[in-house]
C-alpha cells in the first residue's frame, strides 16, 4: 500500500482553514460562499439587498428601508448553481416557481447567469452585479 505524503495532508488542512469552512461543511455541502449580505453594485439601479443565511434561507430588502420584503429558501450545489424558491412577501404571480441560476464570485463581485426562471422581477434583479456588504465595526462609548 502506497503511503500518502504528509505534506499533502498539511496542504489540505491549510486549504480548508484558509477557505473559512470546515471539511465537514464541504462534505455535507453546507459551506456556501454566498452567506452574508449583498447589495447592487450600481446604486443608480436601486438600493436592493439580499441576505443569505447558513440555513439556506434568504431575505430581500427591495427598497433599502431595512425591512424584509421577500423571503424564501435557496439551495447551492458545488458546480456553482443556485436554486431560489420564493416563499413569501411582495412577489409576483410568476415567482412561485423555482428559479435556477449559475453564479460566479470574482473580485468581490457576484454575478448570476440565468439557467431557468419564470419570475420576471427575479430575472431582472439577478441580471445585475452585486457586491458584498462588509459589516462596519460598532463604535463603543466610554
Amino acid at each position: 500500500m502506497k503511503k500518502i505524503n504528509p505534506l499533502f495532508w498539511i496542504s489540505l488542512g491549510a486549504a480548508v482553514l484558509m477557505s473559512g469552512c470546515t471539511l465537514m461543511e464541504m462534505v455535507r455541502e453546507t459551506y456556501v460562499p454566498l452567506v452574508g449580505s449583498w447589495k447592487l453594485k450600481d446604486s443608480s439601479q436601486g438600493s436592493m439587498t439580499v441576505t443569505f443565511s447558513k440555513n439556506q434561507a434568504y431575505e430581500v430588502d427591495t427598497d433599502g428601508n431595512g425591512t424584509k420584503d421577500i423571503w424564501g429558501q435557496y439551495k447551492v450545489t458545488f458546480n456553482n448553481q443556485i436554486t431560489f424558491r420564493d416563499e413569501g412577501g411582495d412577489i409576483g404571480r410568476d415567482c412561485f416557481q423555482e428559479g435556477i441560476y449559475s453564479y460566479k464570485i470574482s473580485g468581490g463581485e457576484l454575478q448570476y447567469t440565468l439557467i431557468g426562471d419564470q419570475c420576471a422581477d427575479r430575472i431582472k434583479a439577478l441580471n445585475m452585479t452585486w457586491v458584498r456588504i462588509i459589516a462596519q465595526p460598532r463604535k463603543t462609548t466610554k
